[in-house]
């Protein structure tokens, strides 16, 4: 009931052309901080946050008066997660920026969906990005939106893995309040969720400071195997599965072990990506940060622990996942490190399939991604 007056008042509310809103989740992240930094740079516009989360200093808290009252005035809604498509007026234009490309099913591809989750929200976008045409066609199938509505332009958020050496690496030590070393070799570690969403439990959990999965793993022995090769290892969890495993590492302190909290992120005003960029090699399982982290032509360790389960229960859009996925599959401690050695000492080792995945997945490698995006949105209704 609250939704529809709402809709009703943002139907009778006067537009401003110069109004745009961005939302993401988490606040300040994605593809909409990207977009947001990108558009904030022109004077004409005014670019406001909408936040989630009440007490942070940049934006206006989505259920407070002054940040119903910046909804209503908007012309453009710029999202990562679908937010205020409820009450969304028909003199707003709405653009899903989305979170990612899909390696995993979603939506109506999805073994155990339900249509009341998202169909209200596809049905009323009005323009939707994709980094390919194979990604358009994949989006287009997963949420059963017209390819028409969906356009090539690159992820805004892939723009920030360009950005200068130093000023990445000035980011990470202040997320993690710490100095590096430039000797250093930098692992960042970004496993998808497992639980979180929708009650839902999609694989292994994490037990006994196990954070690959394996059947058994020495914590202690990876720390002073990280300690000896002069290697900082950062883990950050998915959003979703952050709240059950933040401590998990509490026990364990070392200069070589680290893990990132998102709210470290938010409150330094910084994405993910804004530090990533930094790294020398990522590890992953069945997250699509692969497919970004292919534009810098870095390293790629997978470790697919769980797949049997993870597949009968979330399933894959792009199989089979040792084609779609350039780089080692390691299934056990050993095997890992021997990997993180022999990557790092050879990094194009895995190149050429790199390059071939890469090639179907990005069609614009540069950091051009928000650029075209604002472009299309002027040519189309500006």
């Amino acid at each position: 009931m609250i939704k529809k007056i709402l809709k009703i008042f943002n139907n009778l509310y006067i537009k401003n052309r110069k109004n745009i809103i961005f939302s993401s989740f988490p606040d300040y992240s994605g593809n909409a901080k990207a977009l947001y930094d990108f558009l904030s740079q022109d004077k004409f516009y005014n670019t406001m946050w909408i936040l989630n989360q009440k007490g942070l200093q940049k934006g206006f808290y989505k259920k407070s008066f002054n940040g119903l009252i910046k909804i209503f005035s908007s012309k453009y809604i710029f999202t990562t997660h679908n937010s205020f498509i409820r009450i969304k007026s028909k003199k707003q234009i709405y653009i899903n920026l989305w979170h990612g490309m899909p390696l995993k099913k979603m939506s109506y591809m999805e073994n155990n969906f339900n249509e009341k989750d998202i169909s209200y929200n596809i049905n009323n976008t009005d323009i939707m990005i994709s980094t390919s045409v194979l990604t358009k066609s994949l989006l287009s199938s997963c949420f059963n939106i017209k390819a028409n509505k969906i356009y090539i332009t690159g992820q805004p958020r892939n723009d920030y893995l360009f950005i200068k050496r130093n000023k990445s690496k000035n980011n990470l030590e202040k997320v993690l309040n710490m100095k590096i070393n430039k000797e250093k070799k930098i692992i960042f570690y970004l496993p998808t969720f497992r639980e979180g969403y929708l009650n839902r439990s999609e694989g292994k959990k994490i037990e006994n400071f196990n954070i690959f999965r394996f059947d058994s793993f020495n914590i202690r022995e990876f720390i002073k195997f990280l300690e000896v090769n002069e290697i900082l290892f950062i883990m950050k969890l998915h959003p979703y599965e952050e709240k059950y495993y933040k401590n998990i590492l509490k026990d364990y302190k070392t200069e070589n072990l680290k893990i990132i909290q998102q709210e470290k992120l938010t409150e330094n005003y910084l994405d993910l990506y804004e530090v990533l960029g930094y790294s020398d090699l990522l590890i992953t399982d069945y997250s699509s940060v692969y497919f970004d982290y292919l534009l810098i032509d870095k390293p790629v360790i997978f470790v697919p622990t769980d797949i049997e389960e993870y597949s009968q229960k979330r399933g894959f859009l792009l199989e089979p996942y040792d084609f779609w996925t350039p780089g080692p599959k390691v299934y056990n401690q050993d095997d890992l490190l021997n990997s993180i050695l022999a990557n790092l000492n050879e990094p194009n080792k895995y190149k050429k399939e790199r390059n071939l995945i890469n090639s179907m997945i990005n069609y614009y490698k540069d950091n051009k991604s928000s650029e075209r995006v604002w472009n299309l949105i002027k040519e189309k209704y500006e």
